[in-house]
């Protein structure tokens, strides 16, 4: 884990990247290079949790001047590592600059051959610098003076966007160009949300995600095509757009980056409709796949949409965008959301769209039907879109498992293996959790191959599995592999604490449990005053100060979070009820969510979460599960696991 965090505030400083290992070596560097009158970020004592990712880091490498990885025998024998995901943020940090601007600088400690050097590829392209142990002599000082000063010449150049093309198609891969809205039907959110402990409408919109396939978390860029002679800005925000698309699954860092590359396009040139749709999009996406679910976001989205309105009502790309927030973000709880994006989606087919922008009016058609109860006439629409996109067969299959069609849903996702490998095995770990099954769920997991299963989605269902199933070892397990304080993707938010709460609370080790929910609670408390209608950690809150003997705070939080979600019979309001320890009403509402339509998700957690061992042992509980049980899920009569046991 790397060690170091923001020590000042200008756009001058130096940060260093190293392995918890090196910190001594890398404290002689920082000592160094301040005698040289350098500002480092490096100062260990403000190193605090989940700012470390969430935001430090990130903001960091964002606005330092020079960054310097340090690079030695525990860099490379370590694959995991917050430095490394701070080196992949660097690394993609340079495909914006302009070729031949300062800012890597590595640093090898020991006897590592660069050849040898397992780091991203832009570090290879700049000169290296070796500082045995990290004794630092006043030579490489004075060097890091001179780039900083040649930084601070160039920062207020412009980088031409072409050039920014050209660096990125260089370092990307050859997968095709994006297409610009494909707009795909949720997955996971519905089925491992039991872990946040609220079924809200917000997490059932936000899991709408579907596609690329789960790979490295690495900065995935795509091969660019010839662009048409657009505007920088144009240029700018179709890059945003491509980078978005490649990385929606599989990196959150990568979707802020192609944010941020949206943001900058429409400082470029605010009088482009198009250019404020894509940034619209994008600041969506992010939201819908989990790179930023905040508030703020969301505002940022209808902002830019609303200026995008302004100027180009008629334009396809805005309408388009429209209809992926009407759709997505579900901003009226009426449904007039979903009519409204209907009616926009038929309108675009009138207009004999062909290619990519028909397949994705389809599809996003068939979602907004879908939402609005009409299930199988939505499916008609995203069978058409799935023909030969895998991320629409993922959509289909979807659309399969929300009416409760499990053979067909698994034969979709078994038809989106063939074009995905591993988005369609992780499709039907979801399908497989949906039905209940997790012993199925678990043998569709192990197919993935070995470095996708260690990745934060699958790492995550592997974390639900054994959470469900009281594996105080699995649990252990898979969180190691999911960085930062919480666990955290389109589908789940968690804080890491809570597990090992958990595991000591199933092993029978009450008060070390209560040393680690209260550890939860800060990192839970930290992330509400960011954003105090944080549905994921309002529940959580809940559930945490009841377990820690606070009741009257647990009511509190209870009502607040009531108010929020516009008063009692909120979906997910069993959950909190049981949290509370207040059964009778918790039965009650369990009742009449399992009765419900479409309700089998409430049922898998009411199932398997023990956040219902309150409930179970009543034989009205028993019997509402067994009544309400959802076609297709596993049965009752089959021989109980030692989860159920």
């Amino acid at each position: 884990m790397t060690d170091n965090t923001h020590a000042g505030s200008s756009h001058g400083a130096v940060f260093l990247s190293y392995a918890s290992q090196d910190a001594d070596a890398a404290k002689r560097i920082c000592e160094a290079l301040q005698a040289a009158g350098v500002e480092v970020w490096f100062d260990q004592r403000e190193l605090v949790g989940g700012d470390a990712w969430d935001q430090k880091i990130r903001r960091q490498i964002k606005d330092c001047a020079l960054l310097i990885p340090i690079i030695s025998a525990n860099t490379q024998s370590r694959t995991e590592g917050y430095f490394r995901l701070e080196w992949r943020l660097a690394d993609q940090r340079t495909h914006l600059m302009a070729k031949g601007r300062p800012f890597l600088l590595p640093v090898v400690i020991d006897d590592t051959r660069d050849s040898d050097a397992q780091v991203p590829d832009s570090f290879t392209e700049v000169q290296w610098t070796r500082l045995p142990g990290g004794e630092t002599p006043p030579a490489f000082g004075a060097r890091v003076r001179k780039l900083l000063s040649q930084e601070q010449g160039a920062h207020s150049a412009p980088v031409p966007v072409a050039q920014v093309g050209r660096e990125a198609a260089a370092a990307g891969t050859s997968r095709q160009r994006s297409k610009w809205l494909r707009l795909i039907l949720t997955c996971a959110v519905l089925v491992i949300a039991g872990l946040a402990f609220t079924l809200v409408k917000r997490s059932e919109l936000s899991g709408k995600t579907a596609g690329s396939p789960v790979t490295s978390n690495a900065l995935q860029i795509p091969q660019t095509a010839s662009v048409a002679p657009f505007s920088e800005a144009r240029q700018l925000a179709e890059r945003a757009l491509e980078l978005s698309e490649v990385n929606k699954d599989s990196n959150p860092a990568g979707l802020l980056a192609a944010a941020d590359l949206g943001e900058k396009a429409t400082k470029l040139d605010s009088t482009d409709a198009d250019v404020w749709a894509i940034a619209a999009f994008v600041d969506i996406r992010c939201w819908v796949h989990g790179a930023d679910r905040m508030v703020k976001r969301e505002e940022m989205a209808r902002t830019k949409l609303q200026r995008a309105t302004g100027l180009a009502p008629r334009s396809i790309r805005v309408r388009m965008t429209e209809a992926k927030m009407l759709t997505e973000l579900d901003l009226y709880p009426d449904g007039f959301s979903k009519a409204k994006a209907e009616a926009i989606l038929r309108e675009l087919l009138r207009e004999n769209l062909t290619g990519w922008e028909r397949t994705e009016v389809l599809g996003v058609l068939g979602i907004a039907i879908g939402d609005q109860g009409r299930g199988r006439e939505g499916l008609k629409f995203m069978e058409q879109a799935g023909q030969t996109d895998a991320g629409w067969m993922k959509a289909a299959s979807w659309g399969y498992l929300s009416v409760e069609m499990f053979p067909e849903a698994l034969a979709a996702a078994r038809r989106q293996t063939e074009m995905d490998r591993n988005g369609g095995l992780l499709q039907q770990v979801v399908i497989q959790l949906v039905r209940e099954d997790l012993d199925a769920a678990l043998a569709a997991l192990n197919q993935l191959p070995d470095a996708a299963r260690t990745e934060g989605v699958p790492a995550s269902a592997r974390v639900a599995i054994a959470f469900y199933q009281r594996d105080v070892a699995g649990m252990l397990a898979a969180i190691r592999f999911i960085p930062g304080d919480f666990v955290e993707n389109p589908f789940l938010v968690m804080p890491k604490p809570a597990i090992d709460g958990y595991a000591d609370l199933f092993a029978g080790r009450s008060g070390a449990a209560r040393v680690e929910f209260d550890a939860a609670l800060v990192l839970v408390d930290r992330r509400l005053a960011d954003d105090p209608k944080d549905f994921y950690c309002l529940p959580w809150k809940i559930w945490l100060l009841h377990q820690l003997g606070r009741a009257d705070e647990a009511e509190q939080t209870y009502r607040t979070l009531q108010q929020l979600r516009g008063g009692p019979g909120y979906l997910g309001e069993s959950h909190d009820l049981a949290s509370l320890g207040r059964k009778e009403e918790a039965l009650a509402r369990l009742e009449a969510e399992l009765r419900q339509p479409q309700s089998l998700f409430g049922h898998l957690q009411a199932r398997l979460d023990p956040h219902y061992d309150l409930l179970r042992g009543d034989p009205r509980f028993e019997k509402l599960l067994r009544d309400t049980l959802p076609p297709g899920a596993k049965p009752f009569d089959e021989p109980k696991s030692e989860h159920l046991k």
